[in-house]
C-alpha cells in the first residue's frame, strides 16, 4: 500500500472505507452548503408550479433545495405601470391554447422614483 494516498485515512484511494477517502462523501453537500448553494442560481419555473405556492412562501422549493430567484417560463399577457414606477406583469403558460382564459401569475417590478424639478 502506498501511504502517500492516505491523506484522509482511507487506506490508499479509499477502497476499504467505501470509496470516499476516509468515509467522507464529497458529493453530498452539508446542510449549510445545501441551504446557501442555490441562493444565486436562477432556476426555470412554469406558471402552473408557481401558482401552487402559498402567498407567504418567499422561496421556490424543489425537494431539499430552495431558490431565491426563478426565471418564469411563460408569456406576458398584460403589463401596466402605475404612477410610482411600479410595473405589474400578468404571465400565463406559454403553451396555453387560449391565453385569454389561462391561469395567470402576477409579477410586480418595483422601480425607482424620478425627481422632477
Amino acid at each position: 500500500m502506498d501511504a502517500s494516498f492516505d491523506q484522509f485515512g482511507g487506506y490508499g484511494w479509499g477502497e476499504q472505507s467505501g470509496g470516499g477517502g476516509g468515509g467522507q462523501d464529497f458529493n453530498i453537500p452539508t446542510p449549510f452548503q445545501r441551504s446557501h448553494i442555490t441562493d444565486k442560481i436562477p432556476i426555470p419555473a412554469i406558471v402552473e408550479d408557481l401558482l401552487t405556492m402559498s402567498n407567504d412562501e418567499e422561496k421556490y422549493v424543489i425537494g431539499g433545495y430552495s431558490f431565491n430567484t426563478v426565471k418564469i417560463m411563460g408569456r406576458i399577457v398584460n403589463a401596466f405601470t402605475d404612477s410610482n414606477q411600479c410595473t405589474t406583469y400578468e404571465i400565463c403558460d406559454g403553451m396555453a391554447d387560449d391565453q385569454r382564459v389561462a391561469k395567470r401569475f402576477t409579477v410586480i417590478r418595483y422601480g425607482g422614483t424620478d425627481l422632477v424639478s
